[in-house]
This record gives structure tokens, sequence and C-alpha cells, in this order.
């Protein structure tokens, strides 16, 4: 003999039954709409619209005395690239790895896709021969090959001072140098030499001065300088060939 269940108990497995129904056709639903949303971004990101295609939209400000050609040829970017794909780090490094330049910044710009460049130059106090090659030297003892300047002759008036025979080595000696070059304007040093064995010498308003090696010394010596001013006023300037300041303590004027 067969048994059903009660009425009761059928109405609550009907009930039971369609609400199972409901939320799988729910669950169905929203896999659906997650699968076709996902597949729309996609579509949406990887859009013709998000790439950079060709050089006018990589923007480069602040580049007064380095060419855009040099930016671009350092990028090696290769076209075209989704916005979002651009490796900025590695292109930031490969700009900072021309010496004319000293910080860039990169940033994405999404409407319309562009990538925008932010330079800051090194910015030439002295034309400088290093290695029998000609360049600029900055404040801070950098060393820059003109071919890393093609805007200098066009957009930049270029420094009266000029350094030869400069060295990475004597980097410190340059920096305390040019501070003191500046704050002794009245000395008129437009030239500055290093030989072979190291000696520091200067073009002055007192004639042709040797340092020395050691520039530890360089404040002393410039504050010399400064009261040797009227020298030429007690001793024929063309019968000084320099005057040897390398020992401070000792002021010797070498003739010819």
């Amino acid at each position: 003999m067969t048994s059903f269940p009660p009425p009761k108990l059928q109405y609550k497995l009907a009930v039971i039954d369609i609400q199972e129904h409901r939320q799988s056709r729910i669950a169905l639903w929203r896999s659906s709409f997650m699968v076709g949303c996902i597949l729309s971004l996609g579509f949406l990101f990887a859009s013709p619209l998000w790439r950079v295609k060709d050089r006018s939209q990589i923007q480069i400000d602040g580049n007064q005395l380095v060419g855009a050609e040099i930016i671009h040829d350092v990028l090696d970017f290769h076209y075209p690239q989704l916005v979002w794909t651009i490796n900025v780090p590695t292109l930031t490094q490969k700009i900072e790895s021309l010496p004319s330049i000293e910080v860039a910044n990169i940033s994405r710009h999404i409407t319309p896709p562009q990538l925008i460049i932010s330079l800051k130059e090194r910015v030439p106090k002295a034309i400088a021969t290093s290695e029998g090659h000609m360049g600029f030297l900055d404040i801070d003892g950098e060393w820059v090959g003109q071919k890393f300047y093609t805007n200098v002759d066009r957009n930049f008036t270029l420094p009266k001072l000029i350094v030869h025979n400069y060295q990475p080595n004597y980097r410190k000696s340059w920096v305390e140098l040019y501070k003191l070059i500046s704050l002794y304007p009245e000395l008129k040093i437009n030239r500055v030499r290093w030989n072979q064995s190291g000696n520091l010498f200067l073009q002055t308003k007192i004639g042709k001065v040797s340092l020395g090696t050691n520039p530890s010394r360089l404040e002393k010596q410039f504050e010399i300088m400064l009261k040797l001013q009227n020298l030429s006023d007690r001793v024929d300037h063309n019968k000084i060939a320099y005057i040897d300041l390398s020992n401070p303590n000792v002021n010797l004027i070498q003739k010819y």
C-alpha cells in the first residue's frame, strides 16, 4: 500500500522546489551578467581608443636645452601600446640615463591617451673639456658632452667660464671652486685649468694664479687673491708668469 504525504507537506515541498528553481535562475543570471561585464570591460580596456600610437601623443615639458629627438631616441618607444600597460619606471630610468637630464617624471593621461614627460635639465655653468672632448659642466660637477645639448646654441646664452682638462675626480674641487667664483665676481675669473699633475690654475683679474692640489685651501686662497687686486699698481702685469698660492701662507710671484 502506497503512502502519500499529507497536503500541507506537499505544499511545503512544492514551495521549496519553486524557491530552488528561482535561486538557480538568479544565480545563472548573475553569472551571465558578471561574464558580460568582464568581457565588456576587457573589450573596453583593449580598445584602440586607449592606445599611444605615435609621437604626437608623447608630450615633453621642460626641455629648453635638450632636443625632443634625443628624448624619443632614448625612450625607444614601440608603437602602439595601451596606455595602461606602459612601463613608466623603465621609461623614466632611460631618460635619466642621459647626462643632460637631472630628473624626469612621467605621467599617464587617459583622455586622450598621452604620456606627459616633465624634465629638469642640468644647467651648464661652464664650457669644459674632458679627455679631449668638448662639453659642459653643471654646478654639481657633472660633465655633459655637447651632443646631449642639441638646443644650446639656439635657446641658451653660453657660459663665459671655460674649464680645461676636467676629470670626474675633480668634482669636489669644482663644487667648492664654483661657489667661490660666484662669491667673488670682482676677481673676474674666466678660465680654470688642471694640468697633468692635478695642479689647479685660474686666469683672473690679477693674472694667472696657481692654487695647487688641495681643495681645502681654496677659501683662504680666494681671500688672498682679493687682497692682491691692486697688484698691477706695484708690479708690471706683463712680467708676471703666474702667482703661486699653492701654500696660502707664502705668496710667490713667478716672473718671466
